[in-house]
């Protein structure tokens, strides 16, 4: 089967973006690759994106392709669930052979389907990865992220370490093989949904090309909680359990290890990142839970040989930093009266 003959679905959630949402997508309109289904999912958003998405539905109802049963572009409207169940919901209307998610509030370059779609069917992959392009709100330029963030060696293993969805495109088999969804009602979804589609494929590449534009918005939802704390109901408690009971075990004790790694990292962020400014209530439950699922998944943590107070491969030396100081507390049970001191500061 050719290149040109596969065909990628692009799902798009929509929530409060009608000043971007065009823009977003005129790109896909503009791809040099056109074997694409374009699913636009209206999350009961209260001003009149619905009402954009539907007049590009109308204007553009006469582009067919033949992998794709339904126009290709297709409106789903729903009540309002949030980002994961918009994403859920379009991930289930998926036709392509291929899927990836678009931010409405983001664009692509137009050659984005044709490098990655080109490279997935090369090589048989289960997924394809980018480096993500920054932009400002203004949709101008700011900078290329490095491809060495997003990637270390394991023992000769090379392994992604980044959690974003959606520079990216998936098999849409392995996806649903896997039973791979995001996480309802939590944030970080991306973080949950990334580690486990990072562990359970080695088919995978990271190309060294950006055409995912990515517009930085300080005032946007992951800022605001940085600056006042994640509320206990919103840390992703039931997505990150799930992903590492999905993923452990499947691959040998290596992966095991990498899993454990990863799983660490996140929970560290999430402690003393975003829960930095969040009441003491909702850190004493992040820290039990944090001890909780160590416990139950990877009680040997502590000795694992991937972390590096010296600094590991492609990791910023604080964050290495802060594992090893994590680990400290963690086997000193001083956890929690540390973690309660430190975001109160």
């Amino acid at each position: 089967m050719l290149v040109e003959d596969r065909s990628v679905s692009i799902v798009v959630p929509i929530y409060k973006t009608p000043q971007y949402l065009p823009q977003c997508i005129e790109s896909v309109l503009a791809q040099t690759y056109t074997h694409w289904q374009l699913i636009l999912v209206d999350d009961g958003s209260p001003d009149e994106c619905g009402e954009i998405a539907d007049r590009y539905a109308q204007q553009h109802s006469a582009i067919q392709h033949s992998a794709i049963q339904h126009d290709a572009i297709r409106v789903i409207h729903k009540p309002n669930g949030g980002l994961s169940s918009a994403r859920n919901a379009g991930l289930e209307a998926a036709e392509g052979e291929y899927v990836m998610f678009l931010d409405s509030d983001d664009f692509l370059e137009k050659d984005f389907l044709e490098k990655t779609i080109g490279a997935a069917v090369k090589d048989n992959l289960d997924m394809v990865v980018t480096p993500t392009r920054n932009v400002s709100a203004r949709g101008e330029f700011i900078e290329d992220l490095k491809r060495d963030e997003y990637w270390r060696t394991f023992d000769g293993k090379e392994q992604l370490i980044r959690y974003n969805v959606t520079p990216r495109i998936y098999r849409t088999e392995f996806l649903r093989e896997n039973g791979l969804r995001f996480s309802e009602g939590e944030l970080m979804e991306d973080v949950v949904f990334c580690l486990a589609a990072n562990m359970l494929t080695h088919r995978w590449r990271l190309l060294d090309y950006s055409g995912y534009c990515y517009r930085l918005n300080p005032e946007g939802i992951v800022g605001s909680f940085k600056k006042s704390g994640i509320p206990d109901n919103r840390i992703p408690y039931r997505g990150l359990r799930e992903a590492v009971r999905l993923v452990k075990g499947k691959n040998g004790r290596r992966d095991d290890r990498i899993l454990e790694y990863c799983t660490v990292r996140i929970l560290v962020t999430i402690l003393f990142v975003f829960c930095r400014k969040s009441d003491i209530k909702t850190v004493r439950h992040m820290c039990s839970y944090t001890r909780k699922l160590l416990e139950e998944y990877f009680p040997d943590f502590v000795h694992n040989p991937y972390f590096d107070v010296r600094g590991e491969e492609n990791v910023p030396r604080f964050q290495s930093l802060a594992v090893w100081l994590f680990k400290i507390l963690y086997r000193t049970r001083l956890l929690t009266p540390f973690a309660i001191v430190y975001t109160r500061l």
